[in-house]
């Protein structure tokens, strides 16, 4: 037996132990649906806008069993209640292109056990927000809530005018009270488009009068599917027990768990040094507590059906003064479990003669603890809580060991309270056993590896009756199977962070998969030539399958039915057959047919993407950067030279603000044309993109399919709607390099070798970290040009001396006229290129990961074919292989600021080496099982067909649709046109980002600078100035009060993502001074005037008025 098949019958047998191992014992809880009271509404504001403020006055009870919400906010929010501010949050939609409930200020409340990938990436991407009001959170209210008046104040932001929010919550007073609901739609919520004060009093705080505001909107009822992966009970159920401790040095109980209990849930709090176990595994471990917390853990892993043991131990902490100068309890612990029915109900506490265990002799030390179990609908089937009846003693294998070990009694301290403990739910604690976890996971991948070797021998030689070589007849039958579950775990841990994930994140969604594995063996085997009743059997099993697969509850049935009913339709009129005929034609007619039909083709792809970029070309507001690039354009229409609004030369990429001036003035200066103008540069990449792709792999329509896929690729959509230099710059990289193969790889002459050094020297001075291309070049001219020869070939170092002595003279001419003098020493006085091994990771990160993990399906596929071509010695792909790599080495060891764009001028390379590995492996992989048993089996259709929807859903058109009708980047600039449009003389404007105000107001009067920007500030006259408006920097608040004091008006622009930037103080103050006047998508604008009789003052701080 080759090596092929064995790493056939291994890879698929560990894919198969890893899928039951997950069936069998789920590392997590699994995500369902959410089951809303028919009572709770959708609210929005009346008016419409991209904020809206909603407020909910409710009178607490003097004690509070329990209070919770379930939030789903579409798409930003911000949860405060009593004055606490952001107690929970959640800001994605101001980073669009990120995962699923990205930035959710939540702990443990992700859709899936997945962690994020630490990819720094920006706002780069033309994609619409993912849908995070999917993904349900909870929030414990129970020591927020206070007696009598009580407010809970939520702030809700989306991109489009339309942001919407659905909560329910309940406070559980004492049991002769009715429960307080908080859920919208059934209580009066009062809601505002603007953040207001009252002087210092937010519009969050408990003090602050709403009653001038008018009641939400509802907008029905939520008949949309929400998920989490939590249950209800962790948050309405009551704790249960009392507080007990004893003077042995365990406790233990026994839990009953019935068999068709599918959650198990443990809650515990303890004073002193406690470790929990449930049936012998470590579940919590805490160095010292004191009590206040009450930690919950989903423990489903650790319970069995049947009798489980729950066991806890208590040890006094080494330093003795950890609980002085105190009003804590004694050393103790409390617990209570349950088991939930399918209708929520929760039975009476089971008691009896089992007992708890400790220790050591200590009868401070004490306990509570609960736990449940309960059925998919939520209903608790069995609980357990401390009490009593429980008793002390040693462990369970020291008793077990001696007959003459006897219990001891535990005593009861005191009963638990409710709002005693700040409730904190801490995940799924598997990896606290990880030595069980890894044992148990490597069987089921050994028993996997037995199962795929058996099913392949059965196949082999009871199936296909081949005396010899039976585990290699029977691996090519499996090898379709092993494709679809590869295929599926690339496609579930691309979509990990993303919309998609939801499906994968589903109980049953495992089952599926297997199930689907084993479909597809039987379609397999039904391919072949085979006896009737061979046939008949194989259609049994796989109807069989059809209806597993209906009730794994991971498909809806009409889903199950349509596949099942394809795929007959499919086997029995040979539709893939045809398929795979017709797009075989279509290939030929291509590569051999008259030009003007790839032409014709060429020309609609190229076409869909011009249409792309021109769509709503102006819907967003200008990017920072682009209203840099575009007010130094503006200074060359001026003056003829780069000026800023602020006074200075803006000298970087002077190719490309020159060009752009140029463009204005034949055009006519707008926002339209400059951008219009970085379209044609984008619309252009995408034929020298199809140029080099046809050279390098040698088939015309792999350059189609590489084209479409970067005509409607996110990032190449962004940068080419965009008044930047970025999108002239990978033209000019990818002209350098077509001009670089045709001059010195194909040797087509000197015309392709001046072409390169003028597309070189271009690409250079268009952005000065271009730089780091140039080893790539060096490297394809030591590999592939001739022997230099001194006589002949001196024009190539002249023309090279040349490049190096223009771009010398650049960075030159950049550093005298365009940086500015340090003003201060910080961490960033250094030049940001420069050799260094600060973050070797960072860069790596951003490009093969990207947002959402937008770039991993590519990188597997760039990885896997560097191997595959290294082994068939193909030296061009090789070389673009290495161009890549190493320009991003470059990037990693020179440049300090990691930021995706540096690298973007590679990236259309990335992408054709990623699609042309993935058709050469699939290729391969077909000419594989074609020799095999499959020769009348459509293999080609169906591997193509599935890497077709492979590509296709990585690109999540769903998305890049909406974005058009959506806000990605921040209003800023409706901001200062709403300044333009109601300034009045004498007025003064202070931004934190105020490079939003050259191009709409001109110069701006002061810049909030905070503590952040590298090279922002520069001096002049003895004032510290923005490179942008020339803005005088503020850097204290004894600055902003002078100014309050001494001006006429103030208009303070607060952009929320410069918030981090600034200190709690600063900010506090900035968003208590004045009235809000405007407020728009991740921006608002407020206004002081002296009318309002009211400045907010804060203690001297003895700071300079002045720069510092």
């Amino acid at each position: 037996m080759s090596k092929r098949w064995l790493a056939v019958l291994l890879l698929l047998g560990c894919l198969w132990g890893s899928l039951g191992f997950s069936i069998w014992r789920p590392s997590t809880g699994p995500l369902t649906p959410v089951h809303w009271s028919p009572d709770v509404q959708w609210i929005t504001s009346p008016a419409p806008s991209h904020r809206f403020y909603t407020r909910h006055t409710f009178y607490g009870p003097e004690s509070v069993q329990a209070a919770w919400v379930r939030i789903s906010a579409d798409d930003d929010f911000v949860f405060n209640i009593n004055g606490r501010q952001s107690v929970i949050r959640e800001n994605g939609a101001l980073n669009s292109p990120k995962g699923l409930a990205y930035r959710r200020k939540v702990p443990l409340q992700e859709f899936n056990e997945t962690l994020p990938y630490a990819a720094k990436t920006g706002l780069n991407y033309v994609m619409a927000s993912s849908p995070d009001w999917k993904i349900s959170v909870y929030l414990d209210l129970t020591n927020y809530v206070r007696a009598g008046k009580n407010v809970i104040a939520i702030e809700v932001q989306k991109g489009t005018k339309s942001p919407r929010i659905a909560v329910e919550g309940q406070v559980l007073p004492e049991k002769e009270f009715s429960p307080i609901n908080l859920s919208t739609g059934a209580t009066p919520w009062k809601m505002a488009t603007l953040a207001e004060n009252r002087s210092a009093v937010r519009w969050f705080h408990l003090e602050f009068d709403d009653t001038e505001w008018p009641q939400a909107l509802a907008l029905g009822p939520v008949h949309e599917t929400t998920y989490t992966r939590l249950s209800q009970r962790l948050f309405d159920q009551p704790v249960h027990g009392s507080w007990i401790t004893t003077s042995a040095p365990w406790l233990y109980q026994t839990w009953q768990v019935p068999h068709h209990a599918t959650r198990s849930v443990l809650r515990y709090a303890a004073i002193g040094e406690p470790a929990v176990f449930i049936n012998d595994r470590l579940v919590d471990i805490q160095s010292s507590t004191q009590g206040k917390q009450l930690r919950m853990f989903d423990v489903t892993a650790y319970v069995k059906p049947g009798k489980n043991i729950v066991a806890v131990h208590l040890n006094q902490p080494v330093d003795d003064t950890w609980t002085q100068d105190t009003d804590e309890e004694p050393p103790s612990i409390f617990a209570d479990a349950w088991a939930e029915s399918n209708q929520g109900e929760v039975p009476l506490t089971q008691s009896g003669g089992s007992a708890w265990a400790r220790d050591i002799g200590n009868e401070s030390l004490s306990v509570f603890l609960d736990a449940w179990a309960e059925s998919d609908q939520g209903e608790i089937l069995s609980a357990v809580h401390t009490d009593g009846d429980w008793h002390g003693g040693v462990s369970l294998h020291e008793k077990n060991q001696s007959s003459l070990l006897t219990d001891t009694p535990v005593v009861i301290v005191r009963q638990v309270m409710g709002q005693e403990f700040i409730h904190h739910f801490l995940g799924h604690p598997f990896l606290q056993c990880i030595g069980w976890y890894v044992g148990h996971q490597l069987m089921w991948w050994w028993l996997g590896c037995g199962v795929s070797f058996a099913l392949a021998w059965g196949v082999g030689h009871l199936w296909l009756r081949g005396s010899s070589g039976s585990l290699v007849a029977g691996a090519e039958v499996l090898l379709p199977s092993l494709v679809l579950l590869m295929g599926m775990t690339l496609l579930k841990h691309r979509h990990g962070e993303g919309a998609w994930g939801i499906w994968f994140a589903q109980p049953g969604s495992d089952r599926t998969l297997l199930l689907g594995s084993l479909l597809v063996l039987l379609l397999s085997l039904i391919s072949r030539d085979c006896p009737r009743w061979q046939r008949y059997g194989i259609t049994v099993g796989t109807s069989a399958l059809g209806l597993g697969l209906l009730f794994s509850q991971s498909m809806p049935p009409w889903l199950i039915f349509i596949i099942l009913g394809g795929l007959v339709i499919t086997i029995r009129w040979q539709l893939l057959s045809q398929l795979e005929d017709l797009s075989s034609k279509l290939l030929a007619t291509l590569e051999t047919g008259p030009a003007w039909q790839r032409s014709t083709v060429l020309g609609s792809i190229v076409f869909i993407g011009f249409c792309l970029r021109l769509y709503r070309l102006t819907k967003e507001d200008l990017d920072s950067d682009e209203n840099t690039s575009y007010d130094a354009t503006r200074g060359i229409l001026r003056t003829g030279s780069p000026l800023a609004t602020s006074g200075i030369w803006y000298t970087r990429g002077p190719i490309f603000h020159y060009l752009l001036a140029l463009w204005l003035r034949l055009v006519g200066d707008s926002i339209f044309n400059a951008r219009f103008f970085s379209v044609m540069f984008g619309t252009g990449v995408l034929v020298l993109v199809f140029l080099i792709t046809r050279r390098v792999t040698g088939r015309v329509w792999i350059a189609l399919v590489v084209t479409l896929i970067l005509a409607l690729n996110p990032w190449e959509i962004w940068y080419s709607r965009f008044i930047r230099f970025y999108q002239m710059v990978q033209f000019t990289t990818l002209l350098a390099l077509w001009a670089f193969i045709r001059g010195f790889i194909d040797r087509g002459g000197r015309f392709y070798q001046y072409v390169f050094f003028i597309a070189l020297t271009a690409t250079l001075l268009i952005q000065e970290v271009s730089l780091t291309i140039t080893p790539g070049f060096l490297l394809g001219y030591l590999c592939f040009a001739p022997r230099f020869r001194w006589q002949a070939d001196w024009r190539l170092w002249l023309n090279a001396i040349m490049v190096m002595i223009i771009f010398a003279y650049d960075i030159i001419f950049f550093k005298i006229k365009c940086l500015t003098p340090w003003t201060a020493l910080s961490a960033s006085t250094s030049s940001y290129l420069k050799p260094h091994l600060l973050n070797v990771t960072g860069f790596l990160a951003c490009f093969f990961v990207g947002p959402n993990r937008l770039e991993i399906l590519y990188t597997a596929f760039f990885l896997v074919g560097a191997i595959y071509f290294l082994r068939r010695q193909a030296g061009l792909v090789l070389y673009l292989f290495s161009f890549v790599l190493l320009n991003l080495l470059v990037l990693t060891l020179l440049t300090y600021q990691i930021a995706e764009r540096y690298a973007y001028s590679v990236y259309p390379l990335f992408i054709m080496l990623s699609v042309y590995s993935a058709i050469s492996i699939s290729q391969g992989l077909i000419h594989t099982i074609k020799q095999g048993r499959f020769q009348h089996f459509p293999v080609h259709g169906l591997v193509s067909l599935c890497l077709v929807l492979l590509l296709i859903s990585n690109l999540e058109l769903g998305r890049i649709a909406q974005s058009y009708s959506q806000a990605i980047g921040r209003h800023n600039t409706e901001i200062f046109e709403y300044i333009r449009d109601h300034r009045q003389p004498g007025d003064v404007i202070i931004s934190p980002t105020p490079s939003f105000g050259p191009i709409t107001i001109g110069p701006v009067d002061y810049f909030l600078m905070g503590t952040w920007f590298f090279d922002a500030t520069y001096w002049r006259d003895g004032r510290l100035l923005d490179r942008w408006g020339g803005g005088v920097v503020i850097s204290n608040l004894d600055q902003l009060e002078r100014i309050l004091e001494t001006s006429p008006r103030v208009w303070i622009h607060v952009d929320d993502a410069r918030q981090s930037r600034l200190s709690a103080q600063m900010l506090e103050y900035i968003q208590t001074t004045g009235k809000p006047v405007y407020d728009s998508f991740g921006t608002s604008l407020r206004l002081w005037d002296p009318a309002d009789g009211w400045i907010p003052h804060t203690p001297e701080q003895g700071r300079d008025l002045g720069a510092y």
